[in-house]
C-alpha cells in the first residue's frame, strides 16, 4: 500500500490591506483586498522533517537545507502581490482542501497504480497555484500581471513541492516536463517575448544543484556503510509514514 511522504503543507495567504484594481478599458478603478503568501510555517515543517530524516539516517554528518529555488527566484516569490477577488479565494480554498483530501487517502494497490491515484491531488495543487498565479498584482500599474504570472507559476509550484514529493518529481509535479514536451523548449509565440524559458532553466539548474548535492552524500554514505549492510540510502521526500493534516491557503 503507497501512504504519502507526509501530508502536504500549503503557504497562508496572509491579508495586507484594500487596493484599487484599474479597469484597463473603462478606466475605472474597483477595490480589492490585497494578499501576500506567507511562506514560513509550511517551509519549517519541512526544514523540522529534513532536521529528522539527517540525525535519524545521518548522525555523524550535518546536511544542510537547500531551498527550493534559486536565491533570485526565492526573493521575487516572497515580493509577490496577490490581489484576489472572492471567488477566486473560493475555489483555490477548494482546491487546497481537496488536495490535501486525495494525498492522504491510502490506496491499496501496486506502487504505479497507487501513483497514478494521487494524480487528482497534484491537479488540484495546479489548479489552486495557477489561480493565484493569476492574481499577481503590478502595483505600479494597479493591474494584474499577465506576464509575470507565466513564470512565476513554475517557481511557486517548484517551491511548494520541494521536500513534500521525491526530488525527481518535482519538476514534473510542477508541470514544468509537460510543459517542454508540449512546446518543445518552448519555442512558441506564448513565450519567447517572456522571461519564462530563462526562469525555467533556473528552476532546472537548481534542480540539478540539489540532485548532484544528494547523489555526492549518498555515493559517500553508500562506501561507507557498503561493508557492514546493504540497507538503501533514503533521501527527504523518499521514505514513508502516515499523517493527515487539511487546512486552507
Amino acid at each position: 500500500m503507497l501512504s504519502s511522504s507526509f501530508p502536504l503543507y500549503f503557504p497562508k495567504l496572509v491579508y495586507l490591506c484594500e487596493t484599487k484594481v484599474s479597469n484597463q478599458t473603462t478606466k475605472k478603478s474597483k477595490s480589492h483586498k490585497l494578499y501576500r503568501l506567507d511562506w514560513f510555517y509550511s517551509e519549517q515543517v519541512k526544514k523540522d522533517k529534513h532536521q529528522q530524516w539527517n540525525e535519524k539516517y545521518y548522525p555523524d554528518v550535518k546536511i544542510e537545507w537547500i531551498d527550493a529555488l534559486p536565491e533570485n527566484l526565492m526573493n521575487e516569490t516572497e515580493k509577490l502581490l496577490f490581489v484576489i477577488p472572492h471567488e477566486y479565494k473560493q475555489v483555490i480554498n477548494q482546491s487546497a482542501a481537496k488536495a490535501i483530501e486525495e494525498w492522504n487517502a491510502d490506496y491499496p494497490f501496486d506502487t504505479v497504480i497507487s501513483e497514478m491515484c494521487l494524480g487528482p491531488a497534484i491537479e488540484h495543487v495546479r489548479v489552486a497555484f495557477k489561480l493565484l498565479a493569476d492574481c499577481i498584482y503590478d502595483d505600479e500599474n494597479h493591474y494584474f500581471d499577465r506576464i509575470k504570472k507565466h513564470q512565476m507559476i513554475y517557481c511557486l509550484l517548484c517551491r511548494f513541492w520541494h521536500h513534500q514529493c521525491g526530488r525527481a518529481m518535482v519538476e514534473e509535479h510542477a508541470g514544468i516536463t509537460d510543459l517542454k514536451y508540449q512546446y518543445g523548449m518552448i519555442e512558441t509565440k506564448l513565450f519567447k517575448h517572456t522571461a519564462t524559458p530563462k526562469v525555467i532553466k533556473q528552476l532546472e539548474d537548481h534542480q540539478a544543484k540539489i540532485d548532484s548535492e544528494f547523489y555526492k552524500m549518498g555515493k559517500s554514505k553508500t562506501q561507507e556503510s557498503s561493508k557492514s549492510t546493504n540497507d538503501a540510502i533514503m533521501f527527504p521526500g523518499e521514505h514513508n509514514e502516515q499523517a493527515n493534516r487539511r487546512g486552507d491557503l
